[in-house]
């Protein structure tokens, strides 16, 4: 889920195929985000250069998951493909001011840890049985 917050204009929030949305933004500025770092946050961006003005996101029909507004927010579950991330201005022009948040859920993520931590606890008892039965035989 992603939320965003503008006091200026409406934003837009997008997810697309990856093919079409470099199309879509052929020959616009825009900023490419490379990496996330959490600790400290840092963002690393990748200017690409343009000409061009981009035509209103709501008028492309690639789109699988978008929203606008001043508190656009976007709830996209991943598919397999190659996919790209929009925020821009709602009506296509430059110079984006916006707040937001990014989430990320990871479904059965609980479930998934208790089996791992008991399979290792059941592979580590196993282990000290096999060596205590070992030291038992050689005596």
């Amino acid at each position: 889920m992603s939320t965003t917050t503008s006091a200026s204009q409406d934003l837009f929030v997008g997810v697309g195929p990856a093919a079409e949305v470099d199309r879509y933004l052929d020959s616009v500025a825009i900023d490419e985000v490379t990496e996330i770092d959490f600790e400290p946050f840092k963002m690393h961006r990748l200017a690409h250069s343009g000409t061009q003005r981009a035509a209103a996101p709501t008028s492309q029909d690639f789109w699988v998951a978008q929203d606008i507004g001043r508190d656009a927010e976007l709830d996209w579950k991943v598919r397999n493909g190659e996919y790209r991330m929009v925020l821009m201005n709602g009506d296509g022009t430059s110079g984006v001011d916006a707040d937001g948040t990014f989430e990320l859920e990871l479904p059965h993520v609980n479930t998934i840890a208790w089996a791992l931590i008991g399979g290792g606890s059941l592979l580590a008892l196993g282990g000290i049985i096999g060596v205590v039965l070992s030291v038992r035989r050689r005596s």
